[in-house]
């Protein structure tokens, strides 16, 4: 709106919306919607992966977020469930979320629901954000939900080694096997270096899968007969390759 001035006289001057300069924004600024771009190609790739997008294509429903428990008990014990399979007892999830002091933040797309940890003291500071379609990563990754079962993340996977809990379901590879397993190759028994002591015993066969220094470098499902690894042949699979940290360098490769 201009105030303009004819024979003494001030008037009001509209400007139509059509032709009203933008403001200032992030819209209009092509370095940042280069940068949006590349992000939203990044999250599809790791999408593609987790199983999110079996409707690349497809017009998705829009997404929503908010701070929560748990949408249900059922939920919860499901999550529960799913980590304390790593573990002894309740100890995965009294570090990861007691004893971690984290707050459960919920990022639903439809049927699929992905979980993220974070800090309960930043619970209020990003209140105001909850609700916002376009809050999408929020704390750490924990994995998500396709329909009723709990996939747990690489993100989440990695926070459970780095915490000392994960004393079942795991597979420890030597260095050759280690650099197999990152270029997206499964296990076989050249490849390892030990097993957790009594095998793989996830009710799915997940198994996280460490380096020799213990790092969580990818996840895997078991798919020998034999769990424990004692009797299986050279040649025989003993792990799939799940999910490995070489994936985003190959998903990098292909933006």
């Amino acid at each position: 709106m201009n105030v303009v001035s004819h024979m003494g006289k001030k008037f009001v001057k509209r400007v139509p919306r059509a032709v009203r300069e933008p403001e200032p924004g992030f819209d209009n600024d092509p370095g940042a919607r280069k940068q949006k771009a590349y992000q939203k190609a990044s999250r599809q790739a790791e999408q593609e992966f987790d199983g999110e997008m079996d409707n690349v294509d497809q017009e998705q429903p829009e997404r929503e977020s908010h701070w929560i428990d748990f949408a249900a008990k059922e939920q919860k014990d499901i999550v529960h469930e799913e980590l304390n399979q790593f573990g002894n007892g309740d100890e995965p999830w009294q570090v990861l979320v007691v004893k971690g002091d984290n707050n459960i933040f919920l990022y639903s797309k439809g049927s699929n629901t992905s979980i993220y940890l974070m800090p309960r003291e930043a619970k209020d500071r990003f209140k105001p954000l909850m609700g916002n379609p376009g809050l999408r990563y929020f704390g750490l990754y924990l994995g998500n939900f396709k329909g009723d079962q709990f996939n747990l993340s690489l993100e989440g996977a990695t926070e459970l080694a780095k915490s000392g809990a994960a004393r079942k379901n795991w597979v420890k590879l030597n260095d050759e096997g280690e650099k197999s397993f990152l270029y997206g190759q499964d296990i076989k028994k050249a490849d390892l270096h030990s097993v957790c002591e009594r095998g793989i015993t996830h009710n799915r066969g997940i198994c996280l899968v460490l380096n020799a220094l213990g790092e969580c470098i990818g996840i895997g499902k078991l798919e020998a007969r034999d769990p424990t690894f004692k009797k299986v042949s050279d040649e025989e699979i003993l792990v799939k390759n799940v999910v490995d940290r070489g994936v985003y360098l190959r998903n990098q490769n292909r933006l």
